[in-house]
């Protein structure tokens, strides 16, 4: 048996209920009294009682210390509310199926299903209620914070209430989500701004006596201030589609007038009458929301069903035909659950001819192009304005050479992929299939690399494979016999090696190319990009590390014109460094430099040299312009700046290559 009671009259529909005077003779409890403990809720009581809202017990008691239930808040505050039979029928019809799987107090059902429509508990409320035995008929109570919140959103008041009216000496233990409830509930002179002891004790059980006192309060209040459950509807541009304070909000603008109604888990989407969710909401978007208005200051109303009329979600489909800035597409909204490794298989619901906007942003694989690039039966993703034109399109052609590097791959026929950073620092998502290449489960992370594609489906490696990126781990020249090749190492970690093409070359990221006579283990360590032929091989080496580079200036201290018998101006020169921009080549040092090709070199020359730190440290020199001759010693400075006052200038350059020379200059 219940301890709170529906009027058995509300068997068929919930009806209001008349507060009658309290001069009507009550119904005796013998624990309750005019004069007692509990005398400050008599006249609630009695009242209630006499309308047959509550009851006692048996034994002619009400112990009004009983903690009350959540199912009998609920049927209390139904009561309060008053719904329509109409609004009986819809909820029953909305969520008695939902009730009946997640609550056992059958009882109650018509409670139940009201609240929800009503939007005094969400749906996930209510399943997280039931899973803690709120609705199983078991000594679970919710606490006065909760109820708080219910009879606030059940007479449709301001969840933001002024919180000034709140006196509660425990008012920081308050939470945030029910301090704005609870203050419009004080406002309206439902719920004490000091509580029976100056504290409100969010966290307890409401008791029998108190929830007598808010009910009879919220009856006052309705028949002050009738709760509005006329459906009204306003059409508007998407301002904000947002969570605020743990609340879906959304925020139109009509007529220069913005207006916000607040959402919940009853809200439906829909767009251009088809199903549709929350996210799908974007700023620009027209809308046409259908809301109850209620007496939250801050919003407009609830929103119970948002059409977006005019999207601009985005939109997928093909290109049937093209006219004057014109497109005729078979489209359907996009979705993640679109499955984009059947190509030209995904299915399409319409086809329109949509207008292009006169600022359409049209864009293939991340770089712009001109409508005329569209071909017949290209794949486009596209959006529309509040005019149904299209304001920005996204190609994807039915056969393409892209190029990008790799941020992440997943190497599988089945379910794989390949994403590549474009030209407008996008990741773009192409799919592996049965039809993929081998080729393609042998790409790296950070690879840069030119796939060819259809639509979304990589095909092969495009026959300009690209730019393969790392850093070199091995490297072997090789000889007449064998095939020189090199390892490189991506950021992961992952090695893979390469074969060398004929005359391969090695260049700076500049463009410039390097000494020829560099040794092996010269190339290890170094930040490289691979430029292969359509057969895999490596045709260029280009460097791409800077803070392993240097440039310096240096005065030659000796030379060896001897040292190539073949070519008296080749000389194997020793020079003293004065400046540099990198602290790896030290001021002072001495270099040997083999190579230099010059008539005129004399002793204190001034040398401008450049190259890079090897992955032992030291430097290698790869480039050596011949800038003065100087007459003197040239002084150390710590700073690269051309500080000299030379008598003579000449322009001749040479490679060289440099080394320490470790038995008498090096320390």
């Amino acid at each position: 048996m219940t301890n709170i009671k529906l009027k058995k009259a509300l068997a068929v529909g919930l009806s209001a209920v008349t507060l009658l005077s309290t001069s009507v003779y009550a119904k005796s409890f013998s624990d309750v009294k005019k004069v007692g403990s509990y005398s400050w809720a008599y006249d609630a009581i009695d009242v209630l009682s006499n309308n047959d809202v509550i009851s006692g017990y048996p034994d002619g008691t009400f112990k009004p210390e009983t903690p009350v239930s959540l199912p009998e808040v609920l049927q209390l505050l139904i009561q309060v509310v008053n719904p329509s039979e109409d609004e009986v029928k819809e909820a029953d019809k909305k969520f008695g199926k939902f009730v009946d799987e997640n609550s056992k107090v059958s009882w109650a059902k018509k409670a139940l299903t009201l609240s929800l429509y009503k939007d005094i508990i969400s749906e996930a409320e209510f399943k997280d209620a039931a899973s803690k035995g709120f609705f199983d008929n078991s000594n679970k109570y919710p606490n006065r914070a909760d109820i708080a919140a219910f009879f606030a959103r059940g007479l449709k008041l301001s969840s933001k209430g002024d919180e000034s009216y709140l006196k509660h000496k425990d008012k920081n233990k308050i939470s945030d989500n029910v301090k704005g409830y609870l203050a419009s509930l004080v406002k309206e002179g439902i719920f004490s701004s000091t509580g029976s002891d100056g504290n409100f004790d969010g966290n307890r059980a409401i008791k029998r006596a108190e929830a007598a006192i808010i009910t009879q309060k919220g009856f006052e209040f309705v028949k002050r201030n009738p709760i509005s459950v006329k459906t009204e509807s306003m059409t508007g541009k998407v301002v904000l589609a947002s969570k605020l304070n743990n609340v879906n909000v959304l925020i139109i603008e009509k007529d220069s007038s913005k207006y916000s109604f607040e959402l919940n888990q009853a809200t439906s989407y829909k767009i251009q009458g088809k199903a549709a969710k929350f996210e799908d909401l974007q700023s620009g978007q027209t809308v046409k929301v259908e809301y109850e208005k209620t007496n939250d200051n801050d919003k407009l109303g609830l929103a119970k069903v948002i059409d977006i009329t005019s999207s601009s979600s985005n939109m997928v489909g093909y290109v049937n035909s093209k006219g004057n800035k014109q497109l005729t597409i078979r489209y359907r909204d996009n979705s993640s659950s679109i499955d984009f490794r059947t190509t030209g298989k995904i299915s399409t619901a319409d086809t329109k001819i949509f207008d292009l906007a006169s600022d359409v942003k049209i864009t293939a694989y991340g770089n712009k192009i001109d409508f005329d690039k569209i071909a017949v039966d290209d794949l486009v993703e596209f959006k529309t304005d509040s005019n149904n034109k299209i304001t920005e399109i996204n190609v994807f052609p039915k056969n393409a050479d892209v190029r990008g590097k790799v941020t992440e791959i997943k190497a599988s026929r089945t379910d794989g992929y390949i994403k590549l950073k474009l030209n407008d620092n996008k990741d773009y998502t192409f799919y592996l299939t049965s039809s993929s290449s081998n080729s393609l489960l042998d790409i790296r992370k950070d690879d840069s690399v030119t796939i060819n594609v259809n639509y979304k489906v990589a095909i092969d490696l495009s026959s300009n494979v690209g730019n393969i990126s790392g850093t070199i781990s091995y490297f072997d020249s090789g000889s007449y016999f064998n095939r020189g090749y090199l390892k490189i190492k991506d950021s992961s970690g992952n090695e893979k090696s390469y074969d060398l093409a004929d005359n391969f070359k090695f260049e700076n990221n500049s463009g410039s190319a390097t000494n020829p006579q560099m040794r092996d283990y010269d190339y290890r360590g170094l930040s490289v990009s691979l430029v292969l032929d359509s057969s895999g091989r490596v045709t260029k080496i280009i460097r791409t590390d800077k803070n392993n580079q240097f440039s310096a200036r240096a005065q030659v201290i000796s030379f060896n014109s001897s040292a190539n018998p073949f070519n008296y101006s080749q000389y194997d020169v020793k020079v003293k460094v004065i400046n540099s921009d990198n602290r790896n080549v030290i001021l002072g040092q001495t270099y040997d430099i083999r190579g230099i090709i010059d008539r005129s070199l004399s002793r204190n020359d001034i040398l401008d040299i450049s190259g890079y730190i090897n992955s032992n440290g030291q430097p290698v020199i790869e480039y050596t312009s011949f800038n003065t001759h100087y007459s003197g010693e040239a002084r150390v400075d710590d700073t690269y700046r051309n500080k000299y006052d030379f008598s003579r200038y000449n322009n001749g350059y040479g490679y060289g290559y440099g080394n320490y020379d470790y038995s008498t200059y090096y320390r």
